[in-house]
Order: structure tokens, then sequence, then C-alpha cells
């Protein structure tokens, strides 16, 4: 059999290499990395090319359009940071699985096992971080490629003293930190193996708060955290603990936070610079607002082709007319024509080189997005300025190359009336739209750094809360323990995960000696847990976590033989609100006897009620008790009065009286016992013999057959008491018990059932919905030994019985 983490190892394994091929084969993660690359590789390329424009390669006769190639700064290079999250989405599974392969055997710590993650998954980001400083940003503000020494030496500053630092300062830690933590592992057996006498020396200091002062407070806390485990601390120690525990919360990781917010900072005090810069840019128009002509000179340093110009006018958008047509588009007239060369599909694979042309409109309608034209099913773009109400009307001279470019407007109707025109430059355009991303990326990951942070502060601080409470409150708490009956608890620490159980021993035997007194956390309830009964003595409640024996948490105790009580009236009148009240006749009951008491009340809505509720349930809010009641009587509107509830077994538990059964309040409440009618419940034998779980898993007749091959038979159950031992025996088991069906109806009393030993059948305890004979062949009863509840079912069904056999000759 394969151990817990030797599976998940397996899993993870299994389900990186399918999520690995998933994401290359099928997602197609690389190609935002050929693009980076390919984008790289055009940048950096040594081959000849002409540094002057398109137009001047071409006049000097120095080959066709392709052999005028510009190098120039690529976009595509910003892949590579989408390119790197990808690459580490599909590798997290397998790195994680690697990673846990260097421990697989190794009894770590959690703690440790959390720092290995979180250096393991940070790695990627600061991958990411480094690409952004050392290669999207060097070649977006021209500082990469080098190019000739001899004129750039000058690069050595942003890098030596800026950049290098910045973007690769933070992986070499993330890095090296991970493998110095991957080498030195803390073991869980370390927390525990410091010599006692140190520890006592340690611990004898527990009246010290100035934990900064004492240069062991790791190891310190590392030992008291190990004995409160345990259950070895005492009160002082454990008020030590609680402050050691805030102490360490407080402090720990401080350097490593302040770091990492002032890198924070320093992203975003360049970002927030970008993003106003890029907003002002953005706003921003040529000289000569409000003009009906201008003439404009395209440089086109790249030769690649201009953005051209970005047209607004003063209009009032809508389709006034119905046409279709925003109306302002019809009513205005823009004409522009540039001297210079041009290209048709600029910045596309297919883009194409064009002499100048003087006569050609280079003015389209976009109100806009390309091709949006002037539809009315678009809405414009708009500014105002000084009040005034602008709209785009179209964009002049895309794809020109240097030249003059003259561009005038008028109105169709009256032509020698000029309009009004604002114009922005495409090229800044694009550069503010540029500044604005790379702003809002920078601002953007420190405004979530600095999120984090606090989120982590926070986190550590209720941790830090949390683990001061469990300290100050007992992390096991006894209930109930009287010999003979089920032992009830509280855990307020519960581990985490469905392998975690709980079991009762002996004080002094080892955790192995569990001898089947043990339950899954996951099947009971932490808040008022029940464990089988045991005899006076010295006994110890252990918590264990991962399905082995990992001890976290244990609590010693002792059951003590104490005479019933004396039957005793108790009032709940010191527990009252207004004048409600309640008196039960009696303190302790007997598991036979109904529980009666009287009550009185203000005027109270119908659906006021009382219940039983379990004594561990916490006190207030009527709808928790509602959910736990197990029994209940609504006053009907009377303010007084004696009422009678079915006895809930054995046990301590509450009458509670509730102003209403909507979502209201507790108002008081009275603490009564059930117990066994023979006084201890560890004495109560049937009248000729003993009680004897047989755990085989075996039909009711195999069963059976055996039970009297020992002289008994399989149990019969004549009584609530009978009942309640025979479920504590079975464990939490589904046993099988003696009932037996007769003929072929179906229903719960005598007439359709009997005992094997012939016992009269004058007691049941069936689970709602049975007997149902589901199927026609549901003759023998099995008990549910987590609810004491009966269910009909086939002989063929194989499980565990309580035999009924003579007593033992002494």
């Amino acid at each position: 059999m394969l151990s817990k983490r030797n599976k998940q190892i397996f899993s993870l394994l299994v389900f990186g290499v399918i999520w690995a091929g998933l994401c290359f084969g099928l997602f197609n993660v690389q190609w935002f990395a050929g693009e980076a690359f390919s984008a790289y590789e055009e940048m950096t390329t040594e081959e000849f090319y002409y540094e002057g424009t398109q137009e001047e390669c071409q006049a000097a006769g120095l080959g066709t359009l392709a052999g005028c190639e510009i190098r120039n700064f690529n976009g595509g290079i910003w892949w590579s940071l989408l390119a790197a999250l990808l690459f580490s989405i599909a590798f997290a599974p397998l790195a994680s699985a690697l990673t846990m392969l260097t421990y697989r055997n190794k009894d770590v710590t959690d703690a440790w096992i959390g720092q290995v993650n979180g250096l393991l998954f940070a790695i990627p980001t600061a991958i990411i971080w480094a690409f952004l400083w050392l290669i999207c940003l060097p070649f977006t503000w021209g500082l990469l490629p080098w190019g000739d020494w001899s004129f750039n030496w000058w690069k050595i500053f942003p890098f030596g003293f800026g950049l290098i630092w910045m973007g690769g300062l933070p992986l070499v830690i993330t890095v090296i930190n991970f493998f110095k933590k991957i080498g030195s592992p803390e073991y869980n057996h370390d927390l525990v193996s410091a010599d006692k006498d140190r520890i006592m020396d340690m611990i004898s200091g527990s009246n010290t708060k100035d934990y900064a002062k004492v240069k062991s407070n790791k190891s310190r806390l590392k030992v008291l955290r190990a004995e409160a485990a345990r259950g070895g601390l005492d009160e002082a120690q454990q008020k030590e603990l609680a402050g050691r525990e805030k102490f360490a919360a407080d402090n720990k990781g401080k350097g490593s936070a302040i770091f990492v917010a002032i890198l924070a900072v320093i992203m975003m005090i360049p970002g927030i610079v970008l993003l106003i810069i890029g907003g002002v840019m953005a706003e921003g128009f040529i000289e000569g607002e409000g003009s009906s002509s201008y003439t404009l000179e395209i440089i086109d340093e790249d030769g690649l082709g201009d953005q051209g110009f970005i047209i607004f006018i003063q209009a009032t958008p809508g389709d006034f007319n119905g046409n279709g047509m925003h109306d302002y588009c019809e009513n205005v007239m823009v004409n522009a024509n540039h001297s210079g060369a041009w290209m048709s599909d600029p910045w596309t694979g297919w883009s194409s080189y064009n002499e100048a042309d003087e006569t050609r409109q280079v003015f389209e309608l976009e109100i806009s997005h390309k091709s949006s034209g002037c539809d009315a099913q678009h809405w414009p773009k708009e500014k105002w300025v000084n009040e005034v109400q602008l709209v785009k009307i179209g964009r002049a001279c895309y794809g020109c190359m240097a030249g003059n470019t003259t561009i005038t407007a008028e109105y169709a109707n009256e032509p020698t009336k000029p309009v009004g025109m604002w114009i922005q430059d495409g090229e800044k355009i694009n550069e503010s739209t540029a500044l604005t991303i790379i702003g809002a990326i920078l601002t953007g990951i420190g405004v979530l750094t600095l999120v984090g942070l606090a989120i982590i502060k926070i986190a550590k601080s209720k941790a830090a809360a949390q683990a001061v409470y469990h300290v100050e409150k007992d992390l096991i708490e006894i209930i109930e323990s009287n010999p003979g009956q089920p032992v009830r608890f509280k855990l307020n620490d519960p581990p985490k995960g469905r392998d975690a159980w709980v079991g009762i021993y002996p004080a002094s035997t080892g955790d192995q000696d569990h001898g089947d007194r043990w339950r899954w956390l996951r099947d009971i309830d932490v808040n008022n847990a029940t464990l089988p009964g045991q005899s006076a003595g010295k006994w110890s409640i252990r918590v264990f976590k991962d399905g082995g024996y990992k001890l976290q948490h244990r609590l010693d105790f002792e059951i003590s033989t104490s005479p019933q009580q004396l039957a005793t009236p108790t009032s709940s009148k010191e527990k009252v609100a207004g004048n409600a009240t309640i008196t039960t006749s009696k303190s302790t009951y007997t598991i036979d006897e109904g529980i009666n008491f009287s009550f009185t009340a203000p005027k109270l809505p119908d659906d006021a009620w009382i219940g039983i509720v379990p004594v561990a349930i916490p006190h207030g809010d009527e709808a928790v008790n509602d959910s736990h009641d197990i029994s209940y009587a609504h006053l009907g509107g009377r303010t007084n009065g004696d009422i009678t509830l079915p006895n809930p077994g054995l046990g301590t538990w509450t009458l509670r009286l509730h102003n209403t059964d909507n979502n209201g309040r507790e108002l008081t409440h009275v603490v009564f016992e059930v117990v066994s009618s023979h006084g201890n419940a560890a004495q109560l034998h049937p009248a000729d013999g003993r009680y004897e779980l047989a755990t085989d898993e075996l039909s009711w007749n195999e069963h059976n057959d055996r039970a009297l091959a020992m002289g008994g038979h399989l149990v019969s159950i004549t009584s609530a008491e009978e009942n309640e031992l025979v479920a504590r025996i079975a464990g939490g088991r589904t046993v099988w018990i003696g009932g037996m069906r007769k003929g072929s109806g179906n229903g719960p009393g005598a007439e359709h059932w009997c005992w094997c030993d012939g016992q009269p059948w004058i007691y049941a305890n069936w689970a709602p919905g049975e007997p149902n004979n589901y199927g026609g062949n549901e003759n023998r009863i099995h008990l549910y030994g987590q609810n004491k509840l009966w269910n009909d079912v086939g002989e063929g069904w194989r499980g565990p019985a309580v035999y009924q056999l003579p007593k033992e000759k002494s």
C-alpha cells in the first residue's frame, strides 16, 4: 500500500503529465514564447539594415522594399511575461510533485512544507518580475539591444545601478532560499528532542515577558508547543506559550515583509508617474485648437508608416433624421492630402510601399474604432474642452510616411463657414497607451503586493489570537465522565483532514493500544463527542492526524466513582429573563422515566417552546438550539403549566425555554441528568449471563450458530437501558441483534417480530421509516451503533454481532 504522501506524489505526477500535455498540445501555450523569441531575434539581429527612411532607401537604390529593412522596437517582446506565467501554470503540478519527492520519506513539519511551497510558487513571480525589468522595459526604453560599445557605454549605469538589482535580485534571493530550505528540512522529532533539563530550565523563566531578549525563543517555542500537544504544561507554562505565540506571530517575517513592501512602493511610484503622463498625453491636442485648416509634418523615423491624426469637431452625436448615420458626419466635410509616400495595410504581414500621390484622399470616417465609419449603431468617442463637447469624426493619414499633410473642414451646406477642428497626434496616442499599460501593470503589482501583505498580516494576527485562545482554553474539554457511561468531550482545536481520529486509552498505555476505542473525527460532532464508557481509573483522550499515530493533542483525566445523587428539585430561577422559569421535579432522572417539569413565563407567541438540548450546545441562539433539540413542546400561549417530555437517554441535558420558533432567543434553561436505573451502568448484564462483541463479519445465521455453540444466542433487547448498553458495546459499529420477523407481513410490533431466545417483544427502537421490508426479504434486524436505532435487513448481510452468553465460571 502506498502511503498518503506517496499517493499524493503519484497523483500529482500523473495529473502533471496530462496537464502539461494539454497546455502544450491543446492550448498551445508555447506560441507566446515563440512570439516573444521572434521579437527578440528581430530586435537584436546583426544583419545589415538601413538606418534612414524607406523613401531614402528606395531612392538610394539599395534594393527592394524587403532589402530596405528598418529595425525597430517590436511589442511582441511583452509576450514573454505571459509566456512565463503560462509555462509556470503548465509545470506547476510536476514541480510540486518533484519537490515532494525530496522529502517523501521524511517526517518534516507542516510549517516547513508550507514555507517550501511558498518559495516554490514565488519563483514564477520572480521570473516574470525579472523579465519585466531586464528585457521588456529595457527594450521599450531603448536600452536594448546594446549596440556598439563605443556609443552605448553609458547604459552600464541604468543596468548596473538599477535594473539588474531591481529585476534580478528577487529571483536570485527566492531561488537561493528555496534550495536552502530544501537542504535543511525541519523534522517533527526535533520539536521534542531537546534535553529535558534544558526544557525545564527554560520553562522556569516563564514569568518573563521580554521574549525579544531570549536568544533561543524559536527553540523554546517549539519545545513548549510539543509539551502542550502532550498535555504537559502547567498554568504558568501555558501563559508563557500564549505570550511567545503572539510575539512570534507579530515578528515573524517582519524584515522580509518590509523589504517586499519597499519593492512594492518602488514599483508604484514610477507606475503612478507613467499613468499620469499617459493620461495627460491622451488628452493633449496639437497647437491651433479650433482651426478649420492644418498643415502638419510627418517625420516617420522608423519608415514603417505613421499612425496619422485623430480629428475631433464640436458637435452633438445622434441620428436625428433616422438614416442610420450620425447627423454631424453628414453636415461636415473633411478633406486631407499628403505629399509623401504611404504604406497600405501598415504593420501587417501584407503591408506594401506606395509612391507619393498628393491627389489621394487620406481622410476616413472613424468615430470610435477602425472600420466603424459613422454608423449610428456606434457611439463616437467624446471629449470636453473648456465645457465644449467634442466628438470624433475620423482619422487622417493612417500609414503615411514622411511628408506634409493638409487637413481642412467645412460645412456641407455652408462651404464658406469654417469648422473648428481639434487634432491629436496618433503616434503620441499610441505612446500614451503604452505608458498607461506599463504604469497600470507596475501600479497594479505594487498595490496587489501591499494588499497581499496586509491580508497576510491580518491572517497572522488572527492565527496568533487563535493560538492564544487555544492555549488559554483547554484543547480537549471533558463534559462528562462517569464509570460505565460514554465519555463526553469537546475538541477545541481538531486537526484538519479526513484521516484524523480520536481514541480513549488507559493513561499508562502506548498510542497503539487503543483497543478499538476510537472514532474518526469526520464521523463525530467535535463539539459534543462521545467514546465508549470505561471503568473508574486514570484515562487519556488522544487526538491523532494523518490516519497514523502522529499525536496532535492529549488530555489525561480520571473517571472517579461517585454515589448516585439523591433526587432534589432544581429551579432555573437564577437564570431568568423577565419572569420566565423552569422547575424540574428532580435533578437526576433514570433512563426509564419521562422528563417532567413545570414552567412560568410572560405572555409569549403561541410558537414559544421548551425543548431538551445537549448541555454542550452554546446558549442564546434559538435557531442553534432548534437544530440540536431531542424533543420539544410549544407553550400554545400558556404562561404556566406542567409538561412531560420523552427521556433523551443517558447523559447530561438541558431544558431550554425560547420566546418564538422563528429565529428567536433563549430565555432561560435548567440542567438535569439521566442515569441508569441500576446505579452503575457498567454492572448492567442480562440476568443469566453476559454480553460479548463478535467482530467477525458474518451472516445472521452464521453468528447465531456460533453463539448457540458457545451456549448463548444473539442478543435480545427488552428496554432502553439494554439498547444503550448494546450500542455502547458495539462501539459505533452496525451489529446483528436477535430480532426475527414472524411471517411475511410488515410492522413494528410484536405481531410481526420476536426474539430468537423467546423473550417477549416489549421494546423497539426503529429508525424513521423502518421496518420497511425492502424487497420483501428483510427478515432480521441490525442495530446502528452510532445512533442506537434499528433497521430490518436480509439475513445475508455480513457484519459483526453482539452475543448474549452464559456467565463465565469463576
